[in-house]
């Protein structure tokens, strides 16, 4: 019985890989290549497998060759934009909550190996880990002999690209409050963001903020992490505060 369930287990896990490779249109000459790239650090932990079995490498690696990609497309796409200009919009780009929606729009998290420890804390919803098992498919294809440098920049734009030309997630992901800093220094006028509580378990928060300018309370909001709070605070200020001031 004990033998059927592993035969089981081994070939849905084999099914799985096999509808991946068919998303990503590379049929891998080293599955193990592809499989290191869904597997964290708990799962190979879980299986008593060594550090080296785990995405992390890959996801060294994979960073870089996403800053490449998206890089050369910006630079191709806005020839006219500045420097600076094309650094913001890399840095919101290859950013790990748009990496990560991105996972969840192409519904890839359901790929991620994980052990039963991190599934419990909802590991497979969180950005960090799906933004690093991204970049580290992204090196597993660059590194595969039928993969190469076009074939993950195929699987970037077909993914991530696809986001940013078909939705409004860059405008979602823009540094409001980087600009509302910005617009508060021009203008002399101070800005607060006040934590005022925190709810929750710790894999599990709400965060209220209050945004406030020149000392006076100006709006307040919640969300799971303070910076998409502050986020949130700036967008809304950005959008009146000018009238007001």
């Amino acid at each position: 019985m004990l033998h059927w369930l592993l035969e089981r287990l081994s070939k849905n896990r084999d099914d799985k890989l096999k509808e991946l490779e068919k998303f990503l249109k590379v049929n891998f000459k080293d599955k193990k290549l592809l499989k290191k790239a869904l597997s964290h650090r708990s799962f190979v932990y879980y299986k008593k497998g060594n550090y080296l079995d785990s995405n992390e490498r890959l996801e060294f690696l994979g960073d870089s060759l996403l800053n490449f990609i998206i890089v050369n497309y910006l630079y191709q796409k806005f020839p006219l934009k500045k420097e600076g200009e094309l650094s913001k919009l890399k840095s919101v780009i290859v950013s790990e909550e748009l990496l990560a929606r991105t996972v969840e729009y192409f519904n890839l998290n359901k790929y991620l190996l994980l052990g039963p420890s991190e599934e419990k804390i909802n590991g497979r919803n969180k950005p960090s880990l799906l933004a690093d098992m991204y970049e580290a498919i992204i090196a597993a294809i660059y590194l595969d002999k039928n993969g190469g440098i076009n074939k993950a920049r195929e699987f970037v734009y077909s993914t991530l690209i696809y986001m940013v030309e078909n939705t409004n997630i860059v405008k979602e992901f823009y540094n409001y409050k980087g600009e509302l800093i910005k617009w508060s220094k021009k203008q002399n006028v101070k800005v607060e963001f006040k934590v005022i509580s925190t709810e929750g378990e710790e894999h599990n928060k709400t965060f209220t903020v209050e945004l406030y300018i020149d000392n006076k309370k100006f709006s307040q909001t919640q969300a799971n992490t303070i910076k998409k709070a502050q986020q949130k605070l700036s967008k809304e200020a950005l959008s009146i505060i000018k009238r007001k001031f």
